[in-house]
């Protein structure tokens, strides 16, 4: 038995303890925070293409998703003092700089599934938790995670290190198997991605 997050002690390393807070619900709380200086613009839906730095800073160029009546994308060059990538293991900023990734490069292929179900802790008899662990024949295959306690879920199928995509049809019956019965449920996103 694993204990709950209140009686869970704090690591060596801080008086803190871990928090849990969802992409969803931090990422409003991170964007409002960075536009409350006016020396930073907050761009969603644009790519990085590449970057080259001079003694000065960098120069970036940019894609915005189509803007434009054409429905072509918007390239853009902007000039910075700093690039920091933060953008995943597949970084292009580490790439592009050579900087080599240590371990496995892929860990398992892995499906997230965003659902709404707010009778979901009616539908079973282990009571109210943070995660679930779905355990079947061939070990672990599934998590379902509490996004916010109350109505809306996060349904993991836990891959393998072979790629692949599952259809909203497949995932729909993945969910179903894992309560061992059927139910109602909203999808609000799909997202596949890589464990590194």
């Amino acid at each position: 038995v694993m204990p709950g997050l209140a009686d869970e002690p704090c690591p060596a390393e801080s008086p803190q303890k871990r928090e849990r807070c969802p992409q969803d619900m931090f990422d409003p709380i991170l964007t409002r925070f960075a536009r409350s200086f006016s020396h930073v613009q907050v761009r969603y839906s644009t790519e990085l293409l590449s970057f080259a730095q001079d003694a000065q800073g960098v120069t970036v160029q940019l894609q915005s998703q189509p803007a434009t009546s054409d429905g072509k994308p918007v390239p853009q060059t902007l000039r910075a003092q700093y690039l920091v990538g933060c953008d995943g293991g597949a970084s292009l900023v580490r790439q592009s700089l050579g900087i080599a990734m240590q371990g496995q490069p892929v860990l398992t292929y892995t499906t997230n599934v965003i659902f709404r179900c707010p009778q979901f802790t009616a539908l079973h008899d282990k009571g109210r938790a943070y995660r679930f662990i779905i355990i079947g024949e061939q070990g672990t295959w599934a998590t379902i995670v509490a996004i916010n306690g109350r109505d809306r879920w996060r349904f993991s199928i836990v891959g393998s290190d072979s790629k692949r995509t599952y259809t909203e049809t497949e995932v729909r019956e993945a969910i179903v198997r894992a309560m061992g019965q059927a139910f109602d449920f909203e999808i609000l996103s799909m997202m596949h991605w890589v464990r590194r």
